[in-house]
């Protein structure tokens, strides 16, 4: 009887864990494709003008994010996905397609 208990408390515990995960937030940093793969470009705190631009493309693609003390965060689940996580990077940083879409855009240093 005690193992099954056990068993199912520590099935609870990884489920709870896994969807904690998944609906987390993380701070959105910029993905490069190098090669074959997907990295991280930069971790260190993102300019106010890329982070506005970031605000645009994440809103017009209907994807769910917060800002906190100016850093765009998105969930755990979608900042995963490194290619598309390349693509809001290379949007947030095209003025052609803020052009495209009617968006102000704002240069970047």
């Amino acid at each position: 009887m005690k193992k099954y208990t056990l068993l199912t408390l520590l099935l609870v515990v990884t489920c709870t864990s896994v969807l904690y995960w998944q609906y987390d937030y993380t701070p959105f940093y910029p993905v490069k494709h190098v090669g074959k793969e997907y990295v991280v470009d930069n971790i260190e705190k993102q300019s106010h003008q890329f982070n506005e631009n970031l605000v645009k493309v994440l809103g017009y693609y209907n994807v769910n994010f917060k800002v906190c003390n100016g850093v765009v965060h998105v969930k755990n689940q979608l900042y995963a996905n490194k290619p598309l996580m390349y693509n809001y990077t290379r949007k947030a940083k095209d003025e052609m397609w803020f052009n495209d879409h009617h968006f102000a855009y704002y240069k970047q240093k």
